[in-house]
């Protein structure tokens, strides 16, 4: 019986891994170009900004649109001024009902684009932009405070007023806890209003958690004038 010896003289095949590193190489090799000419594709597409300028060439009315102060920012006028502000916080299970008293001091801000209200509570500052956004055709309110939440909470009103209502919705975020809340801003007449948070629980039901109302101040009576001097 013959035996063929480990060192045979043919050639040996290579293995079907030598195959595919070989493969792999190749493919790397030709795809450095291609993916270089994607990039260069890329970096030709026009930025955010030329966009927005090719939308403003073609319709110049946006353009204008841009440089005009939002009509509906005028259903807020009536919220100019000062106001005495009661803060209620609902009883939960863990905690009691409580309320706190502040003020809140209301004013047109930034070229009369941004009502701009900033509160004081003993111990606590916030301060909530109130705005239109006419490119979305939505209400924008963006609330920061100096307590725990921190960061601006932004929510927005794309269903617009209904009747002395305004509502808002978005995901906030209460101590690093999210929660998707319904806000809504209820005018009860130029002198009075409520902003009332609703957390959104499963199967859509809404529970108040905070409540806001606030009263316009009464502007500080004139002082007496001076007594006349007998003569």
């Amino acid at each position: 019986m013959i035996r063929m010896s480990r060192f045979s003289s043919s050639p040996s095949r290579p293995s079907p891994r030598f195959f595919g590193v070989l493969l792999a190489g190749l493919t790397a090799a030709f795809a450095v170009p291609s993916r270089a000419a994607d990039q260069d594709s890329i970096l030709q597409r026009p930025t955010v900004l030329e966009r927005v300028e090719e939308r403003f060439e073609k319709n110049p009315d946006l353009k204008e649109q841009r440089e005009s102060r939002p009509e509906a920012l005028d259903k807020l006028a009536w919220m100019e001024g000062k106001w005495d502000m009661t803060l209620t916080y609902f009883q939960t299970s863990k905690t009691p009902q409580r309320v706190e008293k502040g003020a809140r001091e209301t004013k047109w801000e930034l070229d009369r684009r941004w009502m701009v209200s900033r509160e004081t509570v003993p111990g606590k500052l916030a301060v909530e932009y109130l705005g239109y956004d006419p490119w979305r055709k939505n209400w924008v309110r963006q609330y920061v405070t100096s307590w725990g939440r921190g960061g601006m909470q932004i929510m927005f009103g794309q269903e617009g007023w209904r009747e002395n209502t305004l509502p808002f919705t978005g995901t906030v975020y209460f101590w690093g806890e999210p929660a998707e809340i319904s806000l809504r801003l209820v005018k009860m007449s130029d002198d009075a209003f409520m902003e009332i948070y609703e957390e959104k629980l499963p199967g859509g039901v809404l529970r108040p958690i905070i409540e806001l109302s606030f009263k316009r101040q009464k502007p500080a009576a004139a002082p007496a004038a001076p007594a006349a001097k007998k003569k």
